[in-house]
């Protein structure tokens, strides 16, 4: 595969010295990944040269490869492939001694960057967290526009794929019992939790299942789960002149001129072997799109806080602001019954939102089925072990009745909650190339442990076939754990977007105060929300692609 990636810096720098490429962008994941396909795909003549700090990895989101699958009978638990293959890419981040939670996540150097280990759920945010935090314009082109189902219709490569039916209705290959029994187990649960103004439906997910459409289709090979790795590669096995994949380099500073700080004029890179070179800009637009903590190291170190930034209460905002949404859970082990039998063990993910006090809860039901939301191998939420008829039993004796034939249903709940930015929370300004942050708040949700207690109890209730009220009392009050920072890869906030100039970028993500300089990453969420912020993030992408090529054209 290298020798397709054979691209040097100096190769670049000559092609960049007469302003052959139109858009730099630096970092190949969600963000940059979808930027870059957006781009060339609505362009016929726009180049993009990709800067990616890693190389190539086989990618686990392909149809025949070790993807997330779905397995509840593997004696771990529910199959955690992503979150092993994400834990042996990451590379390490360090937190200060002292006044800091610790963190558990990390980057993802290599083509595609997180995009190849992530989980697939893309729900999108709360109503209320967009009208809180993002620009007007962001907001009325999400929801109004339709940008987040185009965004979808990406990540689940079907042009007809709507958020309100995520998944194709005419699959003849599922049977009626199969149907009816998800529909009857609908039904119930939502039944149960009506109290507490549920309404349950199927999570979306970024991935091809089949063909929506299989009257047009003599080929049907579904794509399998979303990773912008599947387009990078085609184009660059295809020899496209139009992007310039440029791997195993790490961009060390975007620079200006002394007598001109409104644009960036070149970039310092550093090759595998050490060397640095600076790269010139040339006509091009520089996009950031090296994450949450990639993305303000590589700002902090070209000093892009003097004479572009606006002024708040705790100075300049670049690397602030660092927040992960908190993530609550619990897990239920049942022996199958005739409500979950009805499944027919085969998995089912479904969503919810609910409000708690003034906060927005998303709930996430994993039935049989593997998710990624705040559980890891080395942090596994808590469990409860029923039997048949809903009573709580001990671990020891539910495996024994698993080794005489039983059949067993997982069912896992999470809560997710947004959390605001803290200033306080920071990457730091420091050399070499490990990232040093310093997380020394997190959003306090503790008030809510008993609510997310009865809510689980009566999701749980529900789902075994339990009626509401009294006999929902009569299962176990489940303890409910808190995933630590950083699970899932979902901090944000470091190159905030603000309303009406108060942020790093405005509502284009462009760095207040320079013409030429964006960013495209998880890092210009002004809000760490409930929802997982992917589908966001690529809908945003999408439409800076749309803002750039307008722009040249005007």
């Amino acid at each position: 595969m290298d020798k397709f990636l054979s691209a040097s810096i100096n190769d670049v720098r000559r092609l960049c010295e007469y302003g052959f490429y139109d858009y730099i962008i630096v970092g190949s994941g969600i963000g940059g990944g979808v930027l870059a396909q957006s781009l060339l795909e609505n362009s016929a003549t726009a180049k993009v040269l990709l800067i990616e700090r890693g190389g190539p990895v086989f990618s686990s989101h392909c149809l025949n490869g070790p993807r997330p699958h779905w397995s509840h009978r593997i004696p771990a638990g529910p199959s955690q492939d992503v979150d092993i293959v994400y834990n042996a890419l990451k590379s390490p981040v360090s937190t200060v001694s002292q006044h800091s939670y610790p963190y558990v996540g990390g980057e993802v150097h290599c083509l595609g960057g997180r995009g190849n280990v992530w989980g697939l759920y893309t729900p999108k945010i709360h109503p209320e967290d967009l009208a809180a935090y993002f620009p007007e314009e962001v907001i009325s082109y999400l929801q109004d526009q339709g940008g987040y189902d185009k965004a979808y219709q990406l990540l689940s490569n079907d042009p007809y794929a709507s958020l309100d039916r995520p998944y194709p209705e005419n699959n003849a290959s599922i049977s009626a019992s199969v149907v009816d029994g998800i529909g009857s187990l609908m039904q119930n649960l939502n039944e149960g939790t009506k109290d507490w103004g549920c309404s349950f439906t199927n999570c979306p997910l970024a991935a091809e299942f089949t063909s929506s459409r299989p009257d047009r289709a003599l080929y049907q090979f579904p794509m399998g789960a979303f990773s912008p790795v599947n387009w990078i590669l085609d184009r660059v096995y295809n020899r496209d002149e139009r992007l310039t994949v440029l791997p195993n380099t790490r961009v060390l500073t975007v620079n200006r001129q002394s007598d001109d700080k409104s644009a960036i004029t070149s970039i310092t890179t550093v090759d595998a072997s050490g060397t640095e070179q600076d790269i010139p800009v040339g006509k091009a637009v520089v996009i950031l799109s090296g994450g949450t903590l990639g993305s303000p190291s590589i700002a902090l170190r070209s000093g892009l806080g003097e004479g572009c930034q606006p002024a708040s209460e705790s100075g300049n905002l670049i690397g602030k602001g660092l927040m992960d949404h908190d993530i609550w859970g619990t897990r239920f082990e049942v022996l199958q019954g005739p409500h979950l039998a009805s499944l027919n063990s085969q998995p089912l993910k479904i969503n919810s939102w609910v409000k708690l006090g003034d906060d927005p809860v998303l709930v996430n039901i994993a039935v049989n089925a593997d998710t990624f939301m705040g559980r890891t191998q080395a942090n596994k939420l808590p469990a409860v072990y029923l039997s048949e008829a809903l009573d709580e039993v001990p671990e020891s004796e539910f495996n024994e009745a698993l080794k005489k034939g039983s059949t067993k249903s997982v069912v896992q709940i999470a809560y997710s909650l947004s959390a605001p930015l803290d200033d306080r929370n920071r990457v730091l300004n420091l050399p070499g190339p490990t990232p040093t942050i310093q997380i020394e708040t997190i959003k306090d949700h503790t008030q809510h442990i008993p609510q997310l207690q009865r809510l689980a109890r009566a999701i749980g209730a529900a789902l075994g076939g339990k009626d509401g009220g009294d006999e929902q009392k009569d299962l176990p009050l489940p303890s409910v754990g808190k995933a630590p920072f950083g699970v899932v890869a979902h901090e944000v906030g470091t190159m905030r977007m603000g309303k009406d100039g108060s942020g790093v970028v405005d509502e284009n993500l462009k760095i207040n105060g320079l013409k030429n300089l964006y960013v495209c990453d998880l890092s210009v969420f002004p809000v760490s929300p409930g929802a997982n912020p992917s589908l966001t993030l690529a809908a945003l992408a999408q439409r800076l692609a749309g803002h750039l090529l307008s722009s040249s054209t005007s």
